[in-house]
């Protein structure tokens, strides 16, 4: 299954692993983890510039913690979501318009972009969901 997953989000996948050679490359991962729960990675950078979300992997600074009651978390967790149901179509419907209003944060509201309103529902909707089952 996450073989197939990773076919269907192959570009964003491609682009993650990129980013993650580079910090890599920098001396700047401070951790990584794999989170069953979430079938995502975790991946944690030096640095202040938030998180991005691409495929199966969640990339943030040290606010990003892999823990599922962290805010940073869920909200990239939501991207997840929308990349594994948008597949290859994720990086020109999510990716570029998220980006846009991030660098342009000081002109554009980044949080009422409608992939960022979507991404924030899907995750809440979702760990809505973990909590209860966590609790049976």
């Amino acid at each position: 299954m996450t073989l197939l997953l990773s076919i269907w989000q192959l570009p964003q996948v491609l682009l993650g692993l990129l980013f993650c050679l580079w910090q890599f490359g920098l001396g700047r991962i401070l951790s990584a983890s794999y989170q069953h729960k979430l079938g995502a990675y975790i991946i944690v950078c030096q640095g202040n510039w938030g998180a991005v979300s691409l495929g199966l992997l969640i990339i943030g600074d040290a606010r990003l913690q892999a823990d599922v009651t962290n805010p940073l978390l869920q909200h990239e967790y939501g991207h997840v979501l929308q990349s594994r149901q948008l597949g290859w179509l994720y990086l020109l419907v999510v990716g570029l318009p998220s980006i846009f209003t991030a660098i342009f944060r000081n002109k554009l509201n980044h949080k009422a972009n409608p992939v960022e309103v979507n991404a924030d529902a899907q995750a809440n909707k979702y760990f809505r969901q973990l909590t209860v089952n966590l609790k049976k």
